[in-house]
């Protein structure tokens, strides 16, 4: 499959990429789930990937929260990546960004302490879902932690009829494994263990799950 053919914009489109932030902290609790991420990184880390860091918001708040860690973001939009380096530098964060497509991400394997992810899964089809939990897998440590917030299924008809509008947008098929709850059983089969749902809170469009597990021991 040519994964830059069928590369999909945070919001479908590469004009919105100025609006991404505002969009998302709108409508999908952001600050909260990334505040929830952050407070699940174990004060041991000393190396975290963020991937599909997007404009480098989870990134930069792991950077302030762990200064003594190494901290990197990947994305596969290079605009994005631009913007990111933009923010960390203003900002002052010591965050390293590089281009990358999540199902062939651009480190050795065993790199990383922990990896986090934040909505980012339901953009992608049930195959390279899998394709990008397991390249997650390959570049974390035996006994890593992964960290992903996603959405989850609806805790109500409220929660579900909502997020209808996220489906006409990034389409019915990508998210047809978050409605039904099933990512925290597609983490466990990309060879990650102790899965566990840390919370799920209703958000304008729907339900968002952060989701811990850790990799399976070599």
């Amino acid at each position: 499959m040519d994964k830059q053919e069928h590369y999909i914009h945070a919001l479908r489109y590469s004009w919105l990429n100025a609006v991404y932030d505002p969009v998302v902290a709108l409508t999908t609790r952001d600050r909260h789930a990334k505040e929830e991420i952050v407070s699940q990184i174990p004060s041991t880390a000393g190396s975290i990937l963020d991937v599909a860091s997007g404009t480098g918001t989870l990134s930069r708040a792991i950077s302030k929260a762990s200064p003594l860690a190494e901290v990197h973001g990947v994305d596969g939009d290079h605009d994005m990546v631009r913007r990111a380096e933009r923010l960390a530098l203003k900002e002052g964060a010591g965050v390293t960004y590089a281009q990358g497509m999540a199902q062939e991400l651009p480190y050795d394997g065993a790199s990383f302490d922990v990896v986090t992810c934040s909505l980012f899964l339901h953009h992608l089809t049930l195959d390279n879902k899998f394709l990008a939990l397991r390249e997650m897998s390959r570049v974390l440590r035996p006994d890593g932690v992964l960290l992903i917030c996603d959405w989850g299924k609806p805790l109500n008809w409220l929660s579900r009829a909502s997020f209808l509008l996220v489906q006409c947008l990034d389409g019915f098929e990508t998210t047809r494994e978050n409605v039904k709850g099933m990512l925290p059983s597609l983490v466990e089969e990309a060879s990650f263990e102790n899965v566990r749902i840390v919370s799920e809170v209703m958000a304008p469009l729907g339900t968002i799950a952060l989701i811990s597990a850790t990799r399976a021991g070599d």
